[in-house]
């Protein structure tokens, strides 16, 4: 049996600063100029951008993705043997069923709920029987043949288990239909600074998901990464909790023999100099997750009792951000130069070729309301750090893939239940705010970049929220 095969880009982790080199990947709905080198003002400006659609038509769809991930929650306990999936279709909420047992009730639910039915060749359960079929076979290949395999789901759209590979990869016949998608190797690359964050807070300004937190490595390096969503934990009314992504911990950018066993703290970026210490990473999680727990500092704690989300610059003094590259570095958390190497108590470079900001950037704020549950092509926006607001639709869900990027190191840390939008991220992205609607949705992980551009074809990898908020009993995400 002929496998297809097509090309793509899988995601590349890049966290982290010149010396602890380490490149995350950027993903796909690339702004465009709006003209005269504006920057569009709010994320509605940018759904309209980016999804050629209104904020009602936005809200619209996001409300019924959710009510289609209800649905799928009941329908595999309930007809396990027919059911599919679910998608969005634009504006159309489809739920895909197969011939078996159960068709007949299944549909008449589907349409009772206002959806639409569409008829596939396999279920759920059997494609994911066929996937753990398939990822079985790969860990008895050689590790050198398994190594070309780089990740791998359920396309809910093809109805098929689909492989990423290096190239050159081939699946037995008798392990069934398994669509190959040829993917670019993870590479690392030096942490480049695109220059001032385009969303931060401000000196005591209140903190907002999506701004620049920095992060200390070491007396001479260090990097910057971007706030997910303002939290609560139960038991602990002294301090204030916010999550943002794993990878931007160093001690999981390092071997565990040179963990340090204090928490690394964490800063508020300030251009020109390292910022008041804000707190420290509590708990985080890099493999199979990618998320972290920041711990607040008491004296810090209030800049946080917000719900916000934010993707553009503060109008306070101080908070003006230089302009961005013209070819903006592809991946998530970004990092500086050695501060002794530059001649600058910063490390940060004080010269940018780039004449403009890049357009992607948005300063409304967006009050978190919810959490939601990723759903294949529901519109989703992301706000970063660098980038601020961008929209795209959701690719897949339930994907595991290797993410790659650590410093000095080949390694690949291997990911599972995430999902990916297109959309676009560069450094100084990761851990920034996922949303469908007013909802939370995810953490920016990584991304995907060819010579660290933003193209049409590119995506982002997201940790879903919920999967954090399960892990993390007491962990609540604000929404007031």
């Amino acid at each position: 049996m002929r496998q297809r095969i097509r090309a793509t880009v899988v995601p590349v982790l890049a966290c982290c600063t010149a010396m602890l080199t380490a490149v995350m990947p950027v993903s796909s709905a690339v702004p465009e100029d709006s003209g005269g080198g504006a920057v569009v003002t709010d994320l509605e400006t940018a759904v309209r951008r980016d999804l050629h659609i209104d904020m009602a038509e936005y809200l619209r769809r996001a409300d019924v993705a959710q009510q289609l991930a209800q649905f799928e929650k009941l329908a595999r306990a309930a007809y396990p043997m027919v059911f599919a999936g679910v998608r969005m279709d634009g504006g159309r909420a489809l739920v895909s069923l197969t011939d078996g047992t159960g068709f007949d009730t299944a549909a008449n639910a589907a349409r009772q709920a206002g959806f639409e039915v569409v008829k596939v060749g396999t279920s759920a359960a059997a494609l994911q029987q066929q996937r753990a079929a398939v990822r079985r076979w790969i860990e008895g290949q050689p590790h050198e043949s398994a190594n070309a395999f780089i990740g791998d789901a359920v396309d809910v759209r093809r109805n098929k288990v689909v492989l990423y590979t290096s190239g050159g990869a081939q699946v037995p016949s008798e392990l069934g239909a398994v669509e190959l998608i040829a993917s670019d190797e993870p590479q690392t690359g030096p942490g480049m600074d695109p220059g001032v964050p385009i969303t931060l807070a401000a000196p005591g300004e209140d903190f907002k998901g999506g701004q620049a937190y920095e992060i200390s490595f070491d007396a001479t390096h260090y990097g910057k990464c971007s706030l997910g969503f303002n939290a609560t934990k139960e038991g602990d009314k002294e301090h204030a909790f916010a999550i943002s992504a794993g990878h931007c911990d160093p001690n999981n950018l390092v071997d565990p023999a040179s963990k340090t066993t204090e928490p690394h703290k964490i800063y508020d970026y300030v251009p020109g100099e390292l910022g008041d210490e804000l707190g420290a990473f509590s708990a985080s999680a890099f493999g199979p997750r990618d998320y972290s727990i920041l711990r607040i500092n008491a004296d810090q704690a209030a800049r946080f009792h917000n719900n916000l989300v934010v993707g553009g610059p503060s109008d306070k003094p101080g908070a003006k951000p230089s302009p961005a590259p013209d070819s903006p570095p592809g991946g998530g958390s970004s990092g500086s130069a050695d501060r002794a190497s530059t001649g600058s108590s910063t490390g940060r470079s004080t010269s940018n070729s780039a004449t403009e900001p890049i357009a992607a950037a948005t300063s409304g704020t967006i009050a978190i309301d919810g959490t939601a549950t990723p759903v294949v092509d529901m519109p989703a926006c992301k706000s970063g750090a660098i980038t601020g607001y961008t929209c795209g639709t959701v690719d897949m869900v339930g994907q595991s893939f290797n993410e790659g990027g650590l410093p000095n190191t080949d390694r690949k840390v291997k990911v599972e239940g995430f999902f990916t939008v297109k959309t676009c991220s560069v450094q100084g992205d990761s851990g920034g705010s996922v949303i469908t609607g007013t909802k939370a949705l995810g953490l920016l992980s990584a991304g995907t970049s060819k010579n660290h551009q933003c193209t049409p074809s590119d995506i982002l990898t997201s940790q879903p929220i919920e999967t954090v908020l399960s892990e993390n009993p007491g962990l609540t995400i604000r929404t007031n």
